[in-house]
């Protein structure tokens, strides 16, 4: 990795299957690495090379995309290219997430629905991605029980064109 090189220089630089990896990784937050396979699939992202993306191909993506700097030791896009990626890489890959989403997701499905109506600035989506994430927690044995309790619950939290940047603390912390 040249230092020297600014964040955009390298992500230039990447093959197309990279760059739409890297994006996807924006737009999902790093919340389910399980979900990148389907989700590129999804978007109709080819693979570096053969029919499908699999465990190594994707491996082989994030562990370039680490040694170039554009994601951290946790496989996430760097904190200070997250914004400029998702807003860039939204259009494609958000529906692809929602469609894999619909399919059932698991536990990350209402942390990825929030994060996707915001960036949308989708008012009705966040209503209900936020009373879905309630009757979770209400819940009391989800593996999200609590977690949710500091999502802005004001509508207009939604439109605010600042907000975006500020996900870690307005979504449960990555793991």
């Amino acid at each position: 990795m040249n230092p020297l090189k600014s964040l955009r220089q390298r992500y230039v630089e990447l093959s197309e299957p990279y760059r739409l990896l890297l994006q996807l990784k924006a737009v999902t937050g790093g919340f389910s690495r399980s979900l990148l396979p389907e989700c590129l699939r999804e978007a109709g992202v080819q693979p570096p090379r053969g029919q499908v993306w699999n465990a190594g191909d994707i491996r082989t993506a994030l562990h370039t995309l680490r040694q170039m700097g554009l994601t951290d030791d946790k496989d996430r896009v760097v904190a200070e290219f997250e914004h400029d990626l998702c807003i860039e890489g939204l259009q494609r890959m958000a529906p692809a997430v929602r469609k894999v989403l619909e399919r059932g997701a698991g536990i990350h499905t209402a942390a990825l629905r929030l994060r996707l109506a915001v960036y949308e600035r989708d008012l009705k989506a966040y209503e209900r991605a936020r009373l879905d994430a309630q009757a979770m927690e209400e819940g009391g044995n989800h593996p999200f029980a609590g977690q949710f309790a500091d999502t802005p619950t004001d509508p207009g939290w939604t439109l605010c064109r600042n907000c975006a940047p500020h996900w870690r603390i307005c979504l449960p912390a990555r793991h």
